[in-house]
């Protein structure tokens, strides 16, 4: 309950410093749980391949997003800056997740067996 009450605050923070019309945050971010949710239910949620598709869908959906909110708006957004921004989290987000799962491994729970040992 607190990773929402913390992610709900982000969101909308996120949501406001764009200039894009409200929705897209909310959109990308509630897009991104349903693939995470139905694609754990076909793969295991530490699987690579699974995180590389998770990866691979939210940059495509990034930029999905971005180009139609924008031409919603009548804005002509930059499309080689967008597909850059989506490559680019595309690209970074198996490695992040990697980076967060074995952080979480070395400290969190070697922390948490000291604290039950004790």
């Amino acid at each position: 309950s607190r990773t929402l009450w913390l992610a709900v605050p982000w969101i909308l923070l996120q949501e406001g410093m764009g200039n894009l019309a409200f929705g897209m945050m909310p959109l990308l971010y509630g897009s991104l749980a349903l693939a995470f949710y139905f694609g754990r239910w076909l793969f295991e949620a530490r699987n690579i391949l699974f995180i590389c598709l998770l990866g691979l869908f939210s940059g495509a959906s990034q930029a999905w997003l971005t180009l139609t909110m924008a031409g919603l708006q009548d804005v002509a957004p930059d499309r080689g800056a967008v597909l850059a921004a989506a490559l680019l989290q595309a690209l970074l987000f198996p490695l992040l997740w990697l980076t967060a799962q074995k952080t979480y491994a070395r400290f969190v729970i070697r922390h948490a067996q000291r604290v039950a040992t004790t």
